[in-house]
């Protein structure tokens, strides 16, 4: 199993203002009071992939999200 990421933060409210730029801003974030125990932030490393695979990313999460969208969109 490996993590295919950036080993870069990003925050749950940045990755869905990402996304919602795919959606002309049309969603509106319903945010309510922290649960205990929920998940701010996430960071995830590529190093074991990396090591085993010589794989690093290339492509930077705006274009990797405006592709992934556009192949749904298309299916």
């Amino acid at each position: 199993t490996y993590n295919i990421a950036t080993s870069k933060e990003i925050s749950i409210n940045e990755l869905f203002d990402k996304i919602n730029v795919r959606f002309n801003n049309s969603y509106k974030p319903l945010i309510e009071p922290m649960k205990k125990g929920e998940q701010m932030r996430s960071c995830l490393s590529y190093d074991k992939v990396n090591k085993n695979l010589n794989w690093e990313p290339k492509i930077k999460i705006d274009e990797g999200l405006k592709r992934t969208y556009e192949w749904f969109k298309n299916q």
